[in-house]
């Protein structure tokens, strides 16, 4: 199984037009980036590899990410359209979405907790994409989850699978 993160975005909900920021994938809790603790997890889990598609300050994402894994364990998809949102980063992970291989799919900013992605993996008894998002009872407002919605179908267009 391999995983597919989207780190290109710039964080415009929490920082505004202001490019001076880090990306929201390398705030740091707990002395720990959120990208460096998915990377950490997903290895952990025995997810033989990711593919982390970058685009704001991609060189400092991408290094963080590699150092965080083992070698070769990531490797880096550059969105230079990332402002554009992230179905253009989805587009970019469209070859590793076809690997054929089954796909865990996630943001890198989220804050799942380890115990939701086994949840998650016990999906591919019924599909072939299992794709982490909010619930319904989460923050997560109409749009989000018309979103998540998007993905899925848009995931079963590119894959040719049910997702």
């Amino acid at each position: 199984m391999r995983a597919i993160i989207l780190a290109a975005g710039v964080g415009r909900r929490l920082y505004g037009d202001d490019d001076t920021q880090p990306p929201k994938s390398l705030l740091r809790f707990a002395g720990t980036s959120l990208l460096r603790r998915h990377i950490e997890m997903l290895q952990d889990l025995g997810i033989d590899g990711v593919s982390l598609v970058v685009g704001y300050r991609k060189d400092e994402v991408l290094t963080e990410a590699q150092a965080a894994g083992r070698e070769g364990f990531v490797r880096g998809l550059f969105n230079r359209r990332f402002r554009e949102g992230s179905v253009v980063s989805m587009w970019t992970a469209r070859e590793a979405l076809r690997c054929g291989e089954d796909i865990l799919f996630m943001d890198a900013d989220g804050q799942h907790g380890v115990e939701a992605i086994p949840q998650l993996l016990k999906g591919l008894d019924d599909f072939d994409m299992v794709v982490g998002a909010r619930t319904k009872d989460s923050q997560a407002g109409w749009h989000r989850r018309l979103a998540n919605a998007f993905y899925n179908r848009f995931a079963s267009y590119v894959t040719r699978r049910p997702i």
